[in-house]
Order: C-alpha cells, then sequence, then structure tokens
C-alpha cells in the first residue's frame, strides 16, 4: 500500500508540476492557464473583485436613495417588496377576487387580510355581526351572488340542510307570494 502510494506521487510529480499558491502556501496542482492560486484563493479573490465592482458600479434606489447590491436593479429589496403589493400591484383587481371553490373574498386594508364577501353583506344588512358557528347559505346555489335576498344565516352546518331547504325557501315564497299576489 505504501509503496503504492509513493509511486503514485512519483507519477503525479512527474507529469504535473506542483506549485504552492501565493496567498495560502498550499501545494496545489495548477490547471493549464498556470494560475498561481489555488482554487479557493481564486474564489476568494473573484468574489471580492466582483463585490468592488457591484459596489462601484451599481446606482442607488430610485425611491429611497440607498446604494444597491445589483448591477440591474433599481430599487431596493424594501422599496421593491412595497411598490408592488396591494393597490400598487399590477394584478390588483379592486381588492375582490372569487376563490377556486367561487366564494368571494375582499380586502380588508391589511396585507393578509381578506374577509369573505356574503359575510359582509349579510352583517351590513342585519346590522350585527354574524354569531360564532353560523354558516351563510346562498339560497339560490351561485357562491358569488351575494346579493342579501339570496343570504340566509344557518346556524351550524349540521342543521344547514334541513334549515336550507325547509324553512329558508318556506320564508323565500311567501315573500314572493307577497309581492305577486293581486291586492284583494
Amino acid at each position: 500500500m505504501l509503496i503504492l502510494l509513493v509511486v503514485m506521487c512519483y507519477n503525479l510529480t512527474m507529469k504535473h508540476k506542483i506549485l504552492n499558491c501565493k496567498k495560502c502556501n498550499v501545494a496545489f496542482i495548477p490547471d493549464k492557464n498556470g494560475r498561481l492560486y489555488c482554487e479557493s484563493c481564486r474564489n476568494e479573490t473573484n468574489n471580492k473583485m466582483m463585490s468592488q465592482y457591484i459596489a462601484n458600479h451599481s446606482g442607488n434606489c430610485i425611491v429611497c436613495n440607498t446604494k444597491l447590491r445589483s448591477l440591474s436593479a433599481k430599487r431596493c429589496p424594501r422599496c421593491a417588496k412595497t411598490l408592488y403589493t396591494g393597490k400598487n400591484s399590477p394584478h390588483w383587481k379592486g381588492g375582490r377576487f372569487i376563490t377556486q371553490d367561487g366564494y368571494c373574498k375582499i380586502y380588508n386594508g391589511n396585507r393578509k387580510d381578506y374577509l369573505w364577501e356574503h359575510h359582509l353583506v349579510w352583517e351590513k344588512a342585519n346590522g350585527k355581526k354574524l354569531p360564532k358557528g353560523w354558516i351563510i347559505h346562498h339560497l339560490n346555489g351561485i357562491r358569488d351572488d351575494n346579493r342579501i335576498e339570496n343570504l340566509v344565516a344557518v346556524p351550524s352546518r349540521k342543521q344547514h340542510p334541513t334549515y336550507t331547504f325547509v324553512k329558508a325557501l318556506q320564508t323565500r315564497i311567501r315573500e314572493l307570494e307577497q309581492l305577486h299576489l293581486p291586492l284583494s
């Protein structure tokens, strides 16, 4: 084993010239370009040179005038983040969007705070908050039709099918009958 190692080292030194790094004095085999530094010192030097180049050639943020860390950026990360959120976003649709399951949500001023539109409509029409555990049912089954005539508050999910199809529809039928019956 030792003999094999000695032979390999001898062959290595005969084929390749071994140099010591000018910076850290570690032995290394130079590449075809005959560099004078080992790979780690070259990478470190390149990184320093690149950061110095960026520092010298990058501009300032167009919003807050702080020094940028990128050659192509026009805004610092903080300004870029706030510039295109909420109403400033090119994807802004007035703070209302439809979820994958068809319900509407409305922006409530806080970046992460979107509220169910049918809850807000019901609460505004009834002048009180929706009691905890209650759900809002859409009478016509269309989830983004949030007219007050189409919304009914149901005490719980368990009572939803019974309450919806018996109570809510009966009251709606009575309302429609009163509107369309001739006065006697």
